[in-house]
C-alpha cells in the first residue's frame, strides 16, 4: 500500500491490529488491552500504531460520539459556494463552533461542506444562518438529516 511513506508490508501483527483499531476497547489503558488481545506489550502496539500511520494505512484515531445520547436531536449537512480563494480561511473559523462535526472543501459548485448537529431544529437553523454569515456565502444548501442509517464499515483483514 502506498501512503504517506515508505511501503509497509503487513504482517499478521499489523493485521489483527488494524482490524482491531477499528472498534478500540474502552478501558483505562487502551494500548495494553490491545496488546493484550494480540499478544504484544503496549509499547510496541504503540510503535506499530505510528508505522502504519506514517505509512498511511491509519489515517487517524478517534472517537465516534453518537449525538443523540448527548441531546443533540438535530443534524444535517450545509454544503456552501464560497470564493474559492477564502476556503481555507473560513473553514478555519467554522472548524471549532460549538456544533461544527466536520468541515471539508469538494471541487464542485459548493466547495465548502460543513456536518453539524444541535439540540434542536430551531438551534439548527440558528446555526446555519450564523454560518452562512460567517462564510459571506453565495448560495448554500442546507440537507438536514431525515433517517439515520448506521453502516458497519469495519474492514477485515483475515
Amino acid at each position: 500500500m502506498f501512503g504517506r511513506g515508505a511501503l509497509v508490508l503487513l504482517d499478521e501483527v499489523d493485521k489483527k491490529l488494524l482490524e482491531i483499531v477499528q472498534d478500540i476497547p474502552l478501558a483505562p489503558d487502551p494500548w495494553s488491552a490491545i496488546g493484550e488481545l494480540i499478544g504484544i506489550d503496549a509499547s510496541e502496539v504503540l510503535e506499530r500504531v505510528r508505522r502504519l500511520h506514517q505509512a498511511g494505512y491509519i489515517g487517524q484515531i478517534r472517537a465516534f460520539i453518537e449525538r443523540e445520547k448527548l441531546g443533540l436531536h438535530a443534524g444535517t449537512l450545509l454544503a456552501l459556494k464560497v470564493k474559492p480563494e477564502r476556503v481555507k480561511a473560513i473553514a478555519r473559523k467554522l472548524k471549532n463552533l460549538p456544533h461544527v462535526k466536520h468541515v471539508f472543501e469538494r471541487e464542485h459548485r459548493f466547495n465548502l461542506w460543513i456536518t453539524l448537529s444541535a439540540r434542536d431544529v430551531r438551534e439548527l437553523e440558528d446555526f446555519v444562518e450564523r454560518a452562512v454569515r460567517i462564510a459571506e456565502a453565495e448560495e448554500y444548501l442546507n440537507l438536514p438529516v431525515r433517517k439515520r442509517f448506521k453502516l458497519d464499515a469495519r474492514i477485515r483483514l483475515g
